[in-house]
């Protein structure tokens, strides 16, 4: 029970205690000196975002413009269809000549014989 009176009594010496704070005062042009530090604060942070913004646009359409002027080097003077035909053909004809294997219609003409 004493235990319990020892507890009671520093809740209540710790509630007098603030019974007694009073609100601190500061000066008359505090809160505006306080708000337009702030607002120095985020016009700097939004400069720097807009800057960054602006960098990473450039940036894109540099890659953008590259990108299609090496597509244009490498694909625009010809038809794509008919150089990978052409690709196809060299491609068939170089194992054609590599490996010596007949082919359905060779087998077929064979056979019939």
């Amino acid at each position: 029970m004493k235990r319990k009176d020892n507890i009671m009594d520093e809740v209540e010496k710790t509630l007098q205690s603030i019974d007694g704070i009073k609100r601190a005062k500061t000066d008359d042009l505090f809160y505006t000196r306080l708000q337009s530090r702030m607002r120095i604060g985020e016009s700097e942070e939004s400069s720097w975002a807009w800057y960054s913004l602006a960098a990473a646009i450039i940036i894109l359409l540099l890659v953008n413009v590259f990108t299609i002027r090496e597509y244009q080097e490498n694909y625009g003077n010809s038809n794509t269809e008919t150089v990978r035909q052409e690709n196809l053909d060299a491609l068939a004809e170089e194992y054609q000549n590599q490996v010596d294997v007949p082919t359905i219609y060779e087998l077929n003409t064979n056979t019939q014989q």
